[in-house]
């Protein structure tokens, strides 16, 4: 199967500060990536290479999809509700307004927060701004979703529910996704494939396939092989 995304011999220096290493692998369409390593080891600057918001030092990323992106901060305009900062992409692409009613009230419906329509941002939780932006990136037609820590400030308990959402709205569209996180937790828990980086500078240490059936539960096995090729997690 052709590869939806690949990166090859990926390397990224800032002055005298070498933060990636010469990092390659392929995701395949539809598949759950997930890309872990120790705290300041480059994923973020690893997440913005692959997005196409920074220029690597050397290599190359290889892609002939759209790609939408999710921060650690959810980007919502405060000025517009929960409705309209989710139907923005579909604005952009000059969709008829009956469709993106149509599609907006879907997605709401899907997530569970059909009640905040209304909304704006400053009364929403941090956990519901999040979902609110994942949700955006899936309707925006993108292929390939690529999403930085988007859950990294939640407390644990809310984490977990955000993790079973992200679940339910993976299943839409059959989207390839790439996330980076801390969390062997969440690793395990979403990802059809963990990629453990290095410390810095981060190369790929190795890759595990995560062959569990969803709903899944994870393993201490799983957990500790992943965790044992980790650097100073």
């Amino acid at each position: 199967m052709k590869a939806i995304l690949a990166a090859k011999n990926i390397s990224q220096s800032f002055g005298k500060l070498r933060v990636l290493d010469n990092i390659s692998f392929k995701v395949e369409r539809g598949e759950f990536i997930a890309i872990v390593g120790p705290l300041g080891c480059g994923k973020s600057t690893l997440f913005r290479i692959l997005s196409g918001l920074l220029e690597p030092s050397r290599g190359e990323v290889f892609s002939g999809e759209k790609i939408s992106i999710v921060f650690q901060k959810s980007n919502l305009m405060p000025w517009r509700t929960l409705a309209q900062n989710i139907s923005l992409p579909l604005e952009v692409k000059r969709l008829p307004k009956e469709q993106i009613t149509r599609e907006v009230k879907q997605i709401l419906k899907f997530i569970k927060l059909g009640t905040f329509t209304d909304s704006f941002p400053n009364q929403l939780s941090q956990g519901m701004k999040q979902l609110v932006a994942i949700a955006r990136s899936i309707v925006s037609g993108a292929q390939i979703l690529i999403w930085d820590e988007p859950f990294a400030s939640l407390d644990p308990l809310t984490r977990e529910k955000m993790n079973q959402e992200v679940l339910r709205l993976s299943t839409l569209g059959k989207k390839t996704i790439i996330l980076t996180t801390h969390s062997v937790e969440e690793a395990v828990f979403l990802a059809d494939k963990v990629i453990v980086l290095s410390k810095r500078p981060a190369r790929v240490k190795t890759i595990i396939p995560i062959n569990i059936p969803r709903p899944r539960k994870i393993t201490p096995a799983l957990e500790k092989k992943i965790r044992e090729n980790i650097d100073e997690f």
